[in-house]
Parts: structure tokens; sequence; C-alpha cells
């Protein structure tokens, strides 16, 4: 988005996902919680505030995300 002109300034994140939904793992190091650190840290490593998170848990979930003004909504399936 940088390299297309866009100000990281002007960027806010909506974090959506990471749940533990593979059996097996326990809770502090599923995969899901491991990609939901990396986003956290690169996100915050690059200046860009999280407006919203909707994350963890043990089941999936769907998004629906508009473009046309940045609205974003999930719900876990």
């Amino acid at each position: 988005m940088v390299s297309r002109g866009a100000s990281k300034q002007r960027m806010v994140a909506k974090i959506v996902g990471g749940a533990g939904v593979l059996d097996g793992f326990s809770a502090r190091r599923s995969i899901g919680n491991l990609n939901i650190a990396v986003a956290q840290t690169v996100l915050q490593e690059n200046g860009i505030a999280v407006t919203s998170e909707h994350t963890g848990g043990k089941r999936g979930r769907k998004l629906l995300f508009y473009t046309g003004n940045g609205a974003a909504f999930s719900k876990e399936i």
C-alpha cells in the first residue's frame, strides 16, 4: 500500500481471526494465538493503529469487509 502512495500515519487496522481450531495445541502455543501476536507486532512496529479486534477462541469466523468505507463485520461460525 505504501508503494502505491498510502501513508502509514493514515492507516488503521482491524484484526480478525486467530482461532485455535486444531486440537493438540495448548491454548498458549496455538497457531491462532501465534498469528494474532505476529499481526499485533507487525502493526505496532509499523505505527499502524488497531481500531478493533475479534480474535482467539476455538471457532472460525465469517468476515464481511466493505472496501468502499472500511467497515468490517465478523461473527463466529
